[in-house]
């Protein structure tokens, strides 16, 4: 920390305590499968910017197949080149088609809500879809007799053909997942088509019970749209509960069967050399170290080398939880796009889910689906796909990076560079500068996009008005709290969430050096 008696406050040197995301200056380019890519029992597909969006393909393909149903299970569901070809397949098949996914009230708000959502990504912030609009998408479903029931705490992707064939991925049916347009790029997704009668069929029990045993809501097909609360009833069929091994096969979370994390954990405590693991959020690991920080020591502890790719978001304690791993010894890769995740050891075993290392959803409860691909070729493309996401994953992880580092290259779509000069004399009373030299954690600014050139200085919840033209640095309010702005400023907000104070600014941290001249 500068001396509260310095007359020279280089902030750009000083650490800014935390871990952050910074920008790599890679790029994610266009990914190509490798040309021996598998083709039996079960083919690896995926979505990524400007490459082939091979789950979409691979969906359409299967719904076109169909001879007599189709099971569809998505937490999201609005892709509409998806819901036109259901809608023909119900022509075709004379009703046939049931959709499970997250509606859990009438005007479907867990629907259109994604509690993983983080508004960093430009078309979520655009503002997505509007309840009314997705009434609408539904009852032009049931309307075309398609049956429509919701689920609560629901997470998983999948799909089901005459129970011979299915997809199961990390993709949401919907537009952001299966591929990019001039408005948005597609999110990083992988999965597995399963060209297997007896997991196929299997997957599709499983969907039966869930239809039975528990979705609450309804909305049948008819004339009109009408979700309606439902009581669940038993199953008419029996699922079998995936056994935790070698096998290849489909893997799930449902009411006390938590088959991927016992899956996760399997991989895990048999990897020898490498293991590769990815998800989309991190939650609760630091407050329940047995789900995967102490696998992990134990495996680092024999030699294992761990990487992971995760999405890049910039709330505190997703940000606290990726440093934690890192600490630990894992190599963290960051991508603001990635949706997709994977637990895989030596490329010789492993596993592909909907599930994300979290201890609040889809590990310990909810529903979730996945597939073990241990020595299936399928797991050898997963494997290549994730080299590639990691290879041009276009953020790194940084603990206590500089301010003037953090301040050019963090990722970030709330903050901005500073661009004012890089050092500034000023005239400012003792007591007013020995609180900004001594104020601990980050120093930021803040100033108007038009008007005056007055920038305010924010550091350890007090501020200071800084006028360069002037050479002037005034207190305007005495520091205060633990200076947890940033991670407020870093958390972008909800559309049509409280007014956000710094809207007409621009914000970001402050870099400069200070030099201070008689007052």
């Amino acid at each position: 920390m500068t001396s509260a008696t310095a007359d020279r406050f280089d902030v750009g040197s000083r650490p800014l305590p935390g871990a952050y995301w910074m920008r790599t200056g890679r790029r994610r380019s266009p990914y190509r499968p490798r040309p021996d890519a598998g083709a039996g029992r079960y083919r690896h597909c995926f979505s990524y910017e400007d490459s082939d969006p091979t789950i979409k393909a691979a969906a359409l393909e299967l719904i076109g197949r169909a001879r007599r149903k189709i099971f569809l299970a998505s937490f999201r569901f609005i892709d509409p080149d998806l819901r036109e070809a259901l809608k023909k397949a119900a022509d075709r098949l004379g009703g046939g088609v049931y959709v499970v996914t997250a509606i859990n009230d009438r005007d479907m708000r867990a629907e259109i809500e994604d509690p993983y959502e983080d508004y960093e990504d430009e078309a979520a912030a655009a503002g997505g879809v509007s309840m009314e609009e997705e009434k609408k998408r539904y009852a032009d479903l049931v309307t075309s007799g398609i049956w429509v029931r919701g689920l609560e705490d629901f997470h998983a992707k999948f799909l089901v053909v005459d129970d011979e064939i299915a997809l199961v991925s990390s993709a949401n049916l919907e537009w952001r997942a299966l591929a990019s347009t001039d408005a948005w790029t597609v999110t990083g997704e992988n999965g597995v088509v399963v060209d297997d009668a007896g997991q196929a069929s299997l997957l599709g029990r499983f969907f039966t019970r869930l239809w039975f045993e528990q979705c609450t809501w309804d909305a049948a097909p008819g004339r009109a749209y009408q979700n309606l609360r439902r009581r669940p009833s038993p199953s008419p069929c029996t699922v079998p509960e995936p056994a935790v091994g070698n096998a290849s096969g489909l893997i799930w979370t449902s009411p006390d069967e938590p088959v991927i994390l016992r899956t996760i954990h399997h991989i895990i405590d048999h990897a020898q050399h490498d293991l590769l693991l990815a998800s989309f959020a991190l939650a609760g690991l630091m407050d329940d170290p047995d789900l995967l920080h102490e696998p992990l020591r134990a495996a680092m502890a024999r030699g294992v080398g761990v990487r992971l790719l995760v999405r890049s978001r910039s709330f505190a304690a997703a940000r606290a939880e990726a440093a934690a791993l890192a600490e630990l010894g894992v190599e963290v890769y960051g991508d603001d796009k990635t949706h997709a995740k994977c637990a895989i050891a030596d490329s010789r075993k492993g596993a592909l889910f909907s599930a994300n290392f979290d201890a609040n959803h889809g590990l310990y409860s909810g529903v979730e689906t996945g597939t073990r691909l241990d020595g299936e070729e399928a797991l050898h493309d997963a494997v290549h796909f994730f080299e590639h996401c990691i290879a041009h994953a276009p953020q790194a992880l940084e603990i206590d990076p500089t301010h003037q580092r953090a301040s050019a290259h963090m990722a970030s779509r709330t903050l901005q560079p500073w661009d004012g000069p890089e050092e500034i004399p000023v005239r400012c009373r003792t007591d007013h500068w020995n609180l900004l030299a001594n104020a601990p954690g980050a120093v930021l600014f803040s100033k108007r996009t038009a008007g005056d050139d007055h920038v305010t200085l924010h550091a350890a919840g007090g501020k200071w008005r800084l006028i360069p033209a002037a050479e002037r640095l005034e207190l305007i309010e005495r520091p205060g709290n633990d200076g947890g702005l940033i991670d407020d400023w870093l958390a972008p907000r909800r559309p049509g969430s409280a007014e956000d104070p710094y809207e007409n600014h621009h914000r970001g941290i402050f870099p400069a050096v200070l030099t201070r001249r008689d007052s």
